[in-house]
């Protein structure tokens, strides 16, 4: 926890809220991505409180984006059931990871996370050209394995799960976002049980993200039924890029390059 907030820290967190909104609502994810680097890298939080910063507006930021795409017709509830009740049950186990972790082995899981993510995104098409798989129970075990690993990071998943669900299901990338979504929604409010009980949510950055994130999500939300998949996935590939390069300088930070 930080122990005095300056106007300059305020600042931030409205800033952050913004672009966290945006990028929520413009790629289906829960933001976390850009919430960790941001507190750890710009403000100076631990990871551990960044992760509990990260899980707890993600839940506001998912369950409105999630809202706006229901009324879209782009998210159907049902297809999402599987894969949500599986980051959740993953959410809920995340607390196990964060008492045996250190900061830099849950810095090295985000890197290799977003590394993951934007390897599939780069090497899967946009819209499969192979039949949907449908398996339940291959969707729920997806969505267990992105919850714990992704939540453990401070990344609600959405990011993870969309390009798992297109290269393993052959999604097409805008409904696994949708889907992604949902399932943030899902894995961040399991994981926000879990990590508040240990004492490592930071309330007022969390609040304060939370709300300056709904008018982003809405701009973002508006600009992903406007965009094609192409360009989806081009944007995609550069926003997760640009929160690798923030987590390395932190990685960097943890071993001194910069003190």
């Amino acid at each position: 926890m930080l122990e005095n907030y300056s106007l300059f820290t305020y600042i931030v967190f409205i800033i952050d809220g913004l672009v966290v909104g945006f990028a929520a609502g413009l790629f289906a994810i829960g933001g976390g991505t850009a919430v960790v680097p941001v507190m750890t890298t710009i403000l100076g939080y631990s990871p551990k409180v960044a992760v509990g910063i990260s899980v707890f507006q993600m839940v506001f930021s998912s369950i409105y984006n999630s809202y706006l795409n229901y009324k879209k017709g782009t998210l159907v509830i049902k297809q999402a059931i599987a894969p949500s009740l599986g980051g959740f049950c993953g959410g809920i186990c995340v607390i196990f990871i964060m008492k045996i972790a250190s900061n830099l082995f849950i810095l090295y899981i985000i890197l290799g996370l977003i590394m993951w993510a934007i390897a599939k995104l780069y090497i899967s098409p946009a819209k499969p050209d192979k039949p949907e798989r449908t398996s339940k129970v291959l969707q729920f075990c997806i969505g267990f394995i992105v919850g714990l690993v992704a939540t453990s990071g401070g990344i609600g998943g959405g990011a993870l799960l969309a390009p798992a669900l297109v290269s393993i299901c052959y999604f097409e990338l805008k409904k696994a976002a949708s889907i992604g979504g949902l399932f943030v929604a899902f894995a961040g409010g399991a994981a926000f049980l879990s990590m508040a009980s240990s004492g490592l949510i930071d309330y007022t950055a969390g609040i304060i993200i939370a709300i300056c994130s709904l008018p982003g999500v809405k701009l973002g939300n508006w600009c992903f039924h406007k965009t094609t998949l192409n360009l989806q996935k081009k944007l995609m590939i550069g926003f997760l890029s640009l929160m690798w390069i923030l987590s390395f300088i932190k990685v960097l930070e943890e071993y001194g390059v910069f003190k």
